[in-house]
């Protein structure tokens, strides 16, 4: 199958399951990003090692669990 034909038949199964609107709204949703990654993502990750990062990951989702729970409390 060509390229051609997958971008076909990709366009068929969104209007087919979406509708043109929907289409279009889903392709939207795709943009072509700017800068580059692999500079800034130092300086957001740093130089951090791989302890250090699966550690901070989790503890960002035991803060994650704790937050839901207290907004289960809340809620309920």
């Amino acid at each position: 199958m060509t390229d051609e034909q997958i971008l076909e038949l990709g366009f068929k199964a969104l209007v087919d399951k979406l509708g043109p609107v929907g289409m279009v709204r889903f392709i939207h949703q795709f943009r072509a990003g700017t800068g580059d990654y692999t500079k800034e993502r130092q300086q957001w990750v740093g130089m951090s090692d791989v302890e250090t990062l699966a550690k901070q990951i989790q503890q960002d989702g035991k803060d994650a669990e704790c937050a839901a729970n207290k907004l289960k409390t809340i809620v309920t």
